[in-house]
């Protein structure tokens, strides 16, 4: 018969079949049988119910789990439903019979318990067949059809993507594609794919690790769909989101594809940033994003105490070896520099391996307000999808676009009016731009002037939802954004849609304890969530790990203000180049050091 499976958390009430539903399938398994891969902890239960795709089906059944641990099965009694039938009421149970055994609704238990060995368990439920069926074993109960509202996202597998060990494949060689998938009303979806190829679905919990690839993992699918696509039904809620990783069931596979959602309301689909597999030994990952490096650094990484002067450090000038209080910095994936150089209202650019001369990128023609001209700019970042330099122009009130060809002689205004000091650029190529009047920071859509508040604009003060003088910004994959908190001397982590941020540094007041921030100002967090700090007038670089909110240790500086190999002179900007070296903007050096991981 054609069985279908349905994994809960506690409790399962049959009356209500989407309570609690992880996930529900149909045909991943042989002969028209259902298979649900999922994780298991020895903290929580699950219950399995065991149903079939057609109503009034009867048979016998036997389940199957492997795992790494052995895992117990005892009859869960769900919540019965109670339904009228002339004169008789009839409860759906789970008890165990020894005669020929119809299936009904069977619920069971499923909880792990630490082993050393791999262990495999097989039992059967049998009931007694009953003449009223639970609602639960309609398949339009508990799936979502055409009629739901319907959100789609093409893409394609190409050999320019990452791969990885597929789940339930003991190979490499799988490209895939990982797609954010949030809502806003909670309820059952069913997600779709459509293609030439033959594709293969895993769902994941909140986030997805190609290096590990059954971590979070859920369910996955094969062929449930049309044409050997697969095809998953979730239980969506709004205040979690689940990544759908499109991949393929036969290794180096390439091809485009169509991934569609059906539900009570419309999916937001949105690409997901992985953190890459290492390829090397090397002790840092990194990935090449449109905007940035994201780098892996070690936990444990140490950096040389010495730095070494790879732009400027000739003095207060605007000759092309020097810079005039540099701020924000961005390096490129070739490790070249591009540069704000503040009191020579221009950006200039510093090649690898060439400390002694520097190029005009953008400005340079003294202090104005024209196109060809900026005004003590504060910040810029580099747009790999248009070539282009996005540039805070603070004296200006406007944020404005250079291209990087040889030749450009002015920019355009994106965004004007508003007194800009720190930009970032999240994958999807929104632009976050903090504004120092209004202390807040807003998201802009290439193009759009108004822009969507996600931090601050309160007022200012230093409430949890307020910010004073805003500065640097670090924006991460799930498009939560870290904000320098200048005046209250601390770093605010505000995720996507949050009313109020969450102090990540600092905010123990002015000082130069571990504590403490002193006018925070360039900021840099890693794929592991390890935030960097320039503490401006402590003249070091502070690290946070992930979750240690009280203490921070000094990685860089730290050894008074000064012009020595270890010391700085206030610093502004911060970054870090593929390996893992860190890039400072020295401010009243006039110079950029850079400090090798070691």
């Amino acid at each position: 018969m054609d069985t279908y499976g349905y994994l809960y958390t506690l409790p399962f009430i049959s009356s209500s079949p989407q309570s609690n539903l992880l996930v529900a399938e149909d045909d991943g398994g042989s002969q028209g049988n259902f298979q649900i891969t999922a994780t298991f902890t020895v903290t929580q239960s699950m219950i399995l119910v065991v149903t079939t795709y057609h109503p009034d089906d009867i048979g016998e059944f036997n389940i199957s789990i492997h795992g790494p641990a052995q895992l117990s099965f005892t009859p869960y009694i769900s919540t019965p439903i109670i339904v009228t039938n002339t004169n008789e009421a009839t409860s759906v149970g789970t008890t165990a019979t020894t005669t020929t055994t119809p299936i009904i609704t069977t619920a069971t238990t499923l909880t792990t318990k630490l082993a050393t060995k791999k262990g495999t368990k097989r039992a059967s439920r049998r009931t007694k067949k009953k003449t009223i069926r639970p609602a639960i074993t309609t398949p339009t109960t508990v799936t979502v059809t055409a009629s739901g509202i319907q959100s789609s996202y093409s893409g394609a597998l190409t050999k320019k993507h990452s791969s990885f060990m597929r789940p339930k494949q003991g190979e490499y060689g799988f490209y895939f594609l990982a797609i954010k998938l949030k809502t806003s009303s909670s309820g059952i979806y069913t997600i779709l794919c459509e293609s030439g190829i033959d594709t293969y679905g895993c769902l994941y919990n909140e986030s997805f690790l190609p290096s590990s690839p059954n971590s979070k993992l859920i369910a996955t699918d094969n062929d449930s769909g049309s044409k050997k696509n697969f095809k998953l039904i979730a239980n969506l809620t709004t205040t979690e989101s689940m990544i759908l990783v499109v991949t393929t069931y036969n290794a180096e596979q390439t091809g485009a594809f169509k991934v569609i959602v059906y539900g009570p309301e419309k999916a937001i689909l949105t690409p997901y940033v992985t953190i890459p597999l290492a390829t090397t030994s090397t002790s840092t990952t990194t990935r090449i994003t449109k905007s940035r490096i994201v780098v892996n650094i070690p936990a444990n990484a140490t950096w040389a105490q010495n730095g070494v002067t790879i732009a400027g450090g000739h003095g207060s000038g605007d000759a092309t070896n020097q810079l005039w209080t540099p701020f924000g910095l961005f390096v490129d994936d070739d490790q070249t520099v591009v540069i704000v150089d503040f009191g020579n209202h221009r950006i200039m650019q510093w090649k690898n391996g060439d400390t002694t001369n520097g190029q005009v990128v953008a400005g340079g023609k003294g202090r104005g307000n024209g196109l060809n001209q900026l005004q003590y700019p504060t910040d810029v970042l580099i747009d790999k999808e248009t070539g282009s330099l996005i540039i805070c122009d603070r004296g200006n009130r406007r944020v404005v676009r250079w291209s990087r060809r040889s030749g450009t002689t002015q920019g355009e205004i994106l965004i004007d009016n508003i007194e800009c000091f720190g930009v970032a650029m999240d994958e999807q190529r929104y632009i976050y731009v903090s504004d120092t009047e209004e202390d807040e920071v807003r998201r802009y859509q290439l193009g759009e002037k108004n822009g969507t508040l996600v931090a601050g604009g309160n007022r200012q003060g230093d409430g949890l939802s307020q910010l004073s003088v805003p500065t640097h910004l670090f924006v991460d994959r799930d498009h939560s954004v870290y904000v320098s908190d200048n005046s209250n001397h601390r770093v605010m982590k505000w995720v996507e849609g949050a009313k109020e941020g969450i102090v990540v540094a600092g905010g123990q007041g002015k000082g130069n304890a571990l504590t403490q921030l002193s006018n925070p100002n360039g900021l840099f967090v890693d794929t592991l969530g390890t935030l960097y700090v320039a503490d401006f007038w402590n003249h070091r670089v502070m690290r946070w790990t992930q979750g240690d909110k009280k203490q921070g240790t000094v990685i860089v500086g730290g050894n008074g203000e000064g012009a020595g190999a270890n010391q700085f002179n206030v610093l502004v900007g911060l970054s870090f180049d593929r390996q893992g070296n860190l890039y400072v903007a020295d401010n009243n050096n006039d110079r950029v050091q850079r400090f090798s991981i070691e």
